[in-house]
């Protein structure tokens, strides 16, 4: 008899259930005047938590503004400017770049800013859009000084933020913590309905029907307020609850057992029938779909998914094998349109042509010039097959391509690298880096002035991000919409079609990186245009 599990269930239901009553009849006393002090210590944890990680983020805030204030060139360079002149908008977009990767990737303040007093010019970046209230209110508060130097506790906009503000050589630098989201997020973890959470200078003061509990950060208070009824009551309800279930169970382990062997015990037993009548070879049988409860249910549906599984076993052998050579055809093609981009008729044309007419100049130190990056620029496309490529072999040919350009356009094209140390150890897609100058020489260059295109290069936080900056025609918002639609995916241009060439840029890095790779465009008409390439870091890569 004992081998059963329905006596095995009825055993258990009084040696669990008669203990209980005794014991819930001890501690619901104790339980009550404890809760008070328990509840108390549970809300100083939860201060302590929320209070550290403001400490955090505030000095994670600090040390970002503090960083871009002492190492930044592009901030040092705004600082003397006296104007918004096209260098001072350059070096403003590429410090706007700058703070928005950094402030992406640290858990700091919500939103970060500069005003540059002389050419009274307001930066923001904000996790979420800014509206244009709240950058006049900013500003109003900045410049009547109503914004103490450190950290403070202000109203700003719709609600309370805790707000920092520096000031180096009359350039503003702060950021502020949206104080209303963490507030929302303790009250969820206290629990109460009548909890008050108040940021302020001091602690509050505990009254007779109210439980304080708190932390201080950086001569500041995070003090929650509960109604003390509210956790008393909550307590003994509980606790009256708990006895009258625990009696009511007592009084009825008969019909419980009768709901026990129905949902469970026998459901169980079906269920271990179905399992022996699939290994005795019947693989067509199958449970019912519907069963008295929800655990039943999947488990019915994991029986006769693995009975599906079995029978289909062959065919997913040999899609998966389907599969793997159409993958294989993928990769061809993707090699083949590699080839198609890199061998440009119209480009070995125009240079030929250029050479041609160099040599009935008698210009011979050029032409060696632009002999040498031919021979450079197939033995790089020809490199027995390799599919990622240092990217120090790819700058020398970047080097090159514009040393020929500036040739070809009479020293019209200038260009300028910013990169770190150890990113000439990343591995590229073969002239991935190389398309994107070609796209600011060919689209960027005016007649008669020259064309200056920067190069960066920076490692953080285990991701590569590069970005190509000219200074030339920009483009259209019409061609920038259309850019951006394809680097976001919603567009897929036509063969030989305008953006095709982009296009196939943002594939190949999508093959080689995945979803984490992308392709950020950005462009003022006349003024400029940047394309920002970012990808996780790959020290190994495949060559």
């Amino acid at each position: 008899m004992l081998k059963h599990v329905s006596t095995k269930m009825i055993i258990i239901f009084v040696i669990l259930i008669l203990p209980l009553n005794l014991i819930a009849l001890r501690q619901s006393n104790e339980m009550i005047r404890s809760s008070t002090r328990q509840a108390i210590n549970a809300n100083n944890t939860i201060a302590e938590v929320y209070a550290e990680q403001l400490e955090n983020r505030m000095e994670n805030a600090m040390s970002l503004l503090h960083y871009l204030n002492t190492k930044n060139v592009d901030l040092i360079r705004m600082r003397t400017a006296v104007e918004k002149t096209t260098a001072y908008r350059i070096s403003w977009y590429k410090l706007y770049v700058e703070l928005k990767n950094m402030g992406s990737l640290i858990t700091g303040a919500d939103t970060y800013f500069y005003y540059m007093e002389m050419p009274d010019d307001l930066l923001v970046y904000q996790r979420k859009s800014m509206e244009q209230e709240e950058k006049e209110e900013l500003l109003d508060l900045i410049r009547t000084d109503s914004i103490p130097l450190g950290w403070s506790i202000m109203e700003v906009g719709q609600g309370r933020r805790l707000v920092y503000l520096a000031n180096v050589n009359h350039t503003f630098s702060g950021a502020w913590i949206e104080l209303e989201p963490v507030a929302e997020s303790i009250r969820e973890s206290v629990g109460y309905q009548t909890t008050q959470i108040l940021f302020s200078g001091l602690p509050a003061e505990e009254t007779e029907n109210e439980l304080r509990s708190g932390a201080d950060f950086r001569s500041m208070f995070l003090n929650i307020l509960t109604d003390r009824d509210e956790v008393v009551r909550r307590i003994s309800i509980y606790q009256y609850v708990l006895l009258g279930i625990a009696f009511l169970y007592l009084l009825l382990i008969p019909v419980l057992f009768g709901q026990v062997h129905r949902i469970f015990i026998r459901p169980l037993r079906e269920v271990n029938d179905a399992h022996r009548r699939l290994e005795e070879g019947d693989i067509d049988y199958r449970l019912p779909e519907k069963a008295g409860s929800l655990e039943f249910e999947e488990a019915n549906h994991s029986f006769n998914r693995m009975a599906d599984h079995i029978r289909q076993l062959r065919i997913d052998v040999y899609e998966a094998e389907l599969a793997r050579q159409n993958l294989q055809l993928e990769k061809q093609e993707i090699e083949l349109q590699n080839l198609q981009l890199q061998i440009r008729p119209h480009f070995l044309q125009n240079t030929f042509n250029l050479v041609y007419l160099l040599a009935r100049k008698k210009a011979y130190e050029p032409i060696q010039k632009i002999v040498l990056y031919l021979s450079d620029y197939f033995r790089y496309i020809f490199r027995n097959g390799k599919e990622l490529e240092l990217f120090s072999r790819e700058l020398q040919l970047i080097e090159m391509y514009v040393e020929v350009a500036s040739i070809r356009y009479d020293k019209g094209i200038e260009l300028h690298t910013d990169l770190d140390p150890e990113i000439e150890f990343v591995r590229v897609p073969p002239l991935l880096l190389h398309n994107f100058i070609e796209n600011a020489v060919k689209y960027g260059y005016q007649t008669g002035k020259v064309l200056h295109i920067d190069l960066l290069g920076r490692i953080e936080e285990n991701r590569v991000t590069f970005i190509v900056l000219d200074d030339g025609n920009g483009m259209s918002p019409e061609i920038l919409e259309q850019n951006q639609k394809v680097f976001s995916g919603e567009l897929i241009p036509e063969n030989n079609g305008v953006h095709v060439g982009l296009y196939n840029s943002f594939r190949r890095l999508r093959r080689y990186y995945g979803e984490q790779a992308c392709i950020e465009v950005e462009s003022e008409p006349g003024e400029m245009t940047s394309f920002t390439i970012t990808f996780p870091y790959n020290m190994g890569g495949r060559a």
